[in-house]
């Protein structure tokens, strides 16, 4: 198996990307394929690639994933500002995380039933007091994750090989990632990562039986996504490319299936000493 990735870019585009429309009045918009507001000044589409619609539905996609894709967090202590230029947010579980433009974090979050020694507890010991604070954040949804990175690999995809991106063995990707299906699900790759930069790329995988695959990677700081572009109902290149892949170390992670993704949550555990005075530790 090699894996080959494209840098060259070429342009034109004839119809939108997403809905095929050709009505050139309706592309008066430029298109982020990462979210300005997680870093992103580099990768973006000019106006007449993605149609007004597709954008405006993809806008609402996309604000999902900043505040729900499985390191979500990082956006905070990069301090990237949203489109609007104001300061970082993620949902809790029963509250926020905010940033402030000082660039101080606060938090507002409410006790959840059932679960308050969970996310408070105090402990004391002869001479010192442990505080243990937890904020359980919100469930993931796998398909809106997988939709979002579909979208972002076709845009990708265009970005690096321009028409190409049009082409027929596209198209079940492009139609699930702007209108969807409950039956249908495009599964993907992930694993924690410790780049903190944005990067997009093209990979092709060649099988000597089974013939040649297209995968984005959507690098985002924390973590890596990889997508299938391609032959999506042909699951043993996913699972080839999971166990051959590592990133940084870490084995691929895969969700094949439409799921609630359970996330961590964010600790933060103080020790107040009598000896050296409050030390903190978050994981």
């Amino acid at each position: 198996m090699e894996m080959e990735v494209f840098t060259e870019r070429v342009t034109g585009m004839p119809k939108c990307l997403f809905c095929q429309d050709t009505d050139q009045t309706h592309f008066s918009k430029v298109e982020h394929i990462v979210p300005e507001s997680l870093g992103n000044r580099q990768y973006v589409l000019p106006a007449g690639i993605v149609c007004d619609k597709c954008n405006g539905f993809f806008s609402k996609l996309e604000n999902y994933f900043c505040h729900h894709h499985l390191a979500s967090g990082h956006k905070l202590l990069k301090k990237y500002r949203t489109k609007k230029g104001k300061p970082p947010s993620m949902p809790l579980q029963a509250g926020e995380m905010r940033q402030d433009e000082t660039g101080r974090v606060h938090f507002r979050q409410a006790l959840i039933e059932g679960k308050e020694r969970e996310q408070l507890a105090i402990s004391f010991f002869e001479r010192d007091v442990a505080i243990r604070v937890c904020w359980p954040l919100p469930d993931t949804d796998s398909r809106k994750i997988s939709r979002f990175l579909t979208k972002a690999g076709i845009e990708t995809l265009y970005f690096k090989l321009g028409a190409m991106a049009l082409e027929p063995a596209f198209d079940f990707v492009r139609k699930y990632a702007r209108f969807g299906s409950k039956l249908d699900f495009v599964p993907f790759l992930w694993c924690y990562h410790p780049q903190q930069s944005i990067d997009l790329f093209i990979g092709t995988f060649d099988f000597k039986k089974n013939g040649r695959f297209h995968f984005g990677t959507v690098f985002l700081p924390g973590i890596v996504y990889l997508v299938p572009l391609d032959r999506v109902e042909e699951e043993f290149a996913v699972e080839a490319i999971r166990g051959s892949l590592k990133f940084a170390g870490n084995s691929l992670n895969l969700c094949k299936h439409a799921c609630t993704i359970k996330r961590e949550p964010i600790e933060l555990v103080a020790h107040l000493s009598a000896d050296s005075g409050p030390q903190k530790t978050r994981k």
